[in-house]
This record gives structure tokens, sequence and C-alpha cells, in this order.
């Protein structure tokens, strides 16, 4: 079998993230705590944090270091609502 050449590949990870939906990709990096909110209003939603995971405990610590949450209306798992959508806008990841 020939391996595949660099443009093959390059094309393969672009229709790869083609396929991927915003709001999963936006899920995915809140489930592990690169886009939330620094203010700690978005813990809950780092997996390793949850019940049952490697690091349970760790939720508690890193809220005794984040400063006070503020009030704001967040949807359950963080993300925008799912819209039909072809290309990654990046408000989709602010607040």
């Amino acid at each position: 079998m020939k391996a595949a050449n660099f443009e093959q590949i390059c094309q393969w990870i672009v229709s790869a993230w083609e396929s991927a939906s915003t709001h999963i990709i936006c899920k995915s990096f809140k489930a592990r705590g690169i886009t939330n909110n620094v203010d700690g209003s978005e813990n809950f939603l780092i997996t390793c944090f949850k019940q049952g995971h490697a690091c349970a405990q760790g939720a508690e610590l890193l809220s005794r270091s984040s400063p006070k949450v503020t009030t704001q209306e967040l949807t359950e798992d963080g993300c925008p609502l799912e819209e039909e959508e072809t290309y990654i806008d990046e408000d989709d990841f602010t607040n």
C-alpha cells in the first residue's frame, strides 16, 4: 500500500473539520477547559472535574482560586445553539 501524500492528508483534515459542527467543536473545547470563561462560571463544563472522573476534586480547588462568578445566563453546555453553518464564526466562541 502506498502512503498518502501531504496534499491528500491535508484534504482529509479539511474535510473532517468541515464536517464537524460548530456546536460540537465549541462543546469539546469547553469540556477540556480551553475556551471557558476565566471567572469560573463554566468550570462545571470541564469533563475531568465531573463526579466519578479522575480530577473531580479539582473543581473545588480551582473554584477557590477563581474570582467570584458573575451572574449570567449559560446554556447547559456553555455553547451557542446548533445552527445550520458551514463555517466557524469567531463570535461563536465568545460569551
